[in-house]
């Protein structure tokens, strides 16, 4: 379900219009407008369509002109309008434009007053001069205060960013002034008096804690064209003071058109390359993580269904919509949350019914968008399962419904960070109620709860010799349902992801080979065994390598430390003497030199031998 239903209609373009009430929206072809770009409309508080406006004129619900509604000093551009409820009132509504190509004129506003004309509205102040010189972006987003509104506007030829407040008590006149990113470069026509670029997006996240704008800091004149090229801005938002800063270019944009974040505030969209759309991981980390995890998710560029994309808008579904210059159909971004394609991209998805869509959506107050939205962790039977919220900013009280009817009392919860231990495996509809402001919202997600599998596998020989050794390695794992992928770590840096596989080791030791089993929906299990490479040890002792023939006493002692205990032992002494003790006592009959021979054996081909001399020296004889 959703709260904020003042964003519920939208009429763009030419004759095109979508209405929210659904996931799914509904196409609106009673609309009036007819407009190349730059459109607001507004709803009240159920979702009941109150007026909608260009830059230059204003139509009542009932799609004919609102009294005194024309005439207004709003620009075709991207963003030259936008409807923001005076705080506190429930029929006086501001509409602030930018007017002039290349905004000389600058930004002003304009009041209706909705209680007059039976409930059609009228305009009762029209085109108050606020600043000159701006670019074409207009957005807006609520104070932290919940009650007040911030409109934010970028200066032209300047880095200044000017937050104004909008409080119960009507505009302040002092806005709040951030000097800070790159400077939005334009040019000036003396022949004609207007600058160039007129326009330049500016979006802010539903959350408020980001601004993205489009900036064109370099121009090249070429014959009668001017080319820009530019980048975005993305800096920090204080939504109660109204200050921006930590700025953060991203570049290599080619042809940058529009901006737009996703509901949760985590991803920002991109149009460049005039039909591309890029996503941007905002929980990247640092700006070097933001800026290279920046992913192409959708190019219509040199196909049949080529389409210029005109503006990307969020929706009150949390979806974003993506505009298609002249054409008759608009695209969307289902799971804008999601990370890279999983955001899932579906082209010419909304025919407009005979509607063309044109350079731009309707701008709204983007706080209208915030959507909560909830990860699950640990969701394998069993388990404990950990919800965290991405944002609970605009979250005065909430509580969740864990679609568990035999947990009793524990199928629901208040807390912000809330843990469930679910009694059997299924999907189960998990449900969010969010309290804000005095408004209601609902979040579903389907959250499966799913078995774990078993994992194990079977060794041909678990004890090896390095000179032959070959060990294969058979998974036999089971699941009760699904399916499942595997992966070998075989200790020695190398890995194999068959079901049976053969692996030689190149040193000798002990290696812990791991399988790790991964089911379909997440849950895993490994399990770990040990092998043995053995290379024989040939080592041994000698108590004494050098005695006197009367009384010699020889004692040998073989390494059996780093041989297994099935290994064999062949001893040949040097004076024909043999034996197949590990260690044993031997008394030499004569003086002289012996080779002394260890043969190891521990299998058929792992075999080595080690020799070492003794010394028995002949009695001395007293007389």
């Amino acid at each position: 379900t959703f709260a904020q239903r003042e964003a519920e209609n939208w009429y763009f373009g030419i004759h095109a219009g979508l209405n929210f009430k659904q996931d799914t929206p509904t196409v609106l072809t009673n609309g009036a407008l007819a407009t190349l770009c730059g459109c607001a409309t507004i709803s009240d508080v159920n979702g009941n369509l109150l007026f909608y406006a260009s830059g230059k004129k204003i139509w009542n619900k009932n799609h004919t002109y609102m009294t005194n509604g024309t005439g207004l000093l709003g620009e075709l551009g991207n963003q030259p309008i936008i409807i923001v409820p005076l705080p506190g009132s429930s029929s006086i509504y501001y509409l602030f434009t930018i007017k002039g190509a290349g905004r000389i004129e600058g930004l002003c506003y304009s009041i209706v007053d909705m209680n007059l004309q039976n409930g059609l509205g009228e305009v009762i102040s029209k085109n108050n001069f606020i600043y000159n010189r701006t670019t074409g972006g207009l957005t807006a987003v609520k104070h932290s205060d919940n009650t007040s509104v911030w409109i934010i506007t970028h200066k032209l030829n300047s880095n200044a960013y000017y937050a104004h407040k909008l409080s119960n008590a009507g505009l302040d006149p002092n806005p709040v002034i951030s000097y800070t990113g790159t400077p939005n470069i334009a040019i000036y026509d003396s022949n004609s008096n207007i600058f160039t670029p007129s326009s330049g997006y500016l979006k802010v996240s539903p959350n408020g804690k980001k601004i993205a704008s489009i900036i064109y800091d370099t121009n090249e004149f070429n014959s009668n064209y001017i080319y820009y090229n530019p980048h975005i801005d993305l800096l920090d938002f204080n939504t109660n003071t109204g200050v921006l800063l930590n700025s953060l270019s991203i570049t290599g944009m080619t042809n940058a058109g529009a901006v737009e974040f996703s509901p949760n505030g985590s991803k920002l969209y991109i149009s460049a390359n005039d039909s591309d759309i890029f996503q941007f991981d905002l929980n990247a980390g640092s700006d070097s993580s933001i800026i290279n995890s920046g992913k192409l998710i959708n190019s219509t560029s040199g196909t049949s269904c080529y389409s210029f994309i005109s503006d990307i808008q969020v929706a009150i579904n949390g979806k974003l919509y993506v505009g298609e210059f002249g054409r008759y159909h608009i695209s969307v971004i289902n799971d804008p949350n999601n990370a890279d394609t999983a955001c899932h991209f579906e082209f010419h998805s909304v025919s407009l019914g005979g509607g063309i869509c044109k350079s731009g959506f309707p701008s709204f107050i983007q706080s209208y968008f915030f959507k909560p939205f909830f990860n699950a962790v640990g969701t394998c039977y069993e388990d404990t399962t950990f919800f965290t919220l991405s944002d609970s900013s605009h979250i005065d009280s909430l509580i969740w419904c864990f679609d568990d009817s035999l947990s009793g009392s524990r199928d629901t919860s208040t807390s912000y960070a809330p843990f469930h231990i679910f009694t059997d495996t299924g999907i189960y509809d998990v449900s969010l109620i969010v309290f804000y402001n005095g408004l209601t919202d609902t979040t579903i997600r389907d959250i499966r709860i799913s078995l774990y599998p078993t994992a194990n596998f079977t060794i041909n020989d678990n004890a090896q010799c390095l000179s032959s050794n070959n060990f294969v390695f058979t998974d036999s794992s089971s699941i009760s349902a699904g399916s499942y992928t595997l992966a070998w770590d075989f200790g020695d840096s190398s890995s194999a992801y068959i079901d049976t596989v053969s692996h030689s080791y190149l040193t000798k030791g002990n290696f812990n080979v791991k399988l790790t089993v991964l089911s379909d929906y997440g849950c895993e299990r490994s399990k770990t065994k040990n092998v043995n490479i053995y290379f024989p040890s040939t080592d041994f002792t000698i108590s004494d390598r050098t005695q006197c023939l009367n009384e010699n006493l020889f004692n040998f002692v073989a390494d059996t430390i780093n041989n297994p205990d099935t290994t064999n032992y062949y001893w040949d002494l040097g004076d024909s003497t043999t034996s197949t003790s590990k260690l044993l006592n031997h008394n030499y009959l004569n003086a002289d030199t012996f080779l002394v021979t260890l043969i190891v054996k521990y299998d058929s081909h792992c075999i080595d031998t080690g020799t070492k001399n003794i010394y028995v020296n002949p009695s001395p004889q007293a007389n």
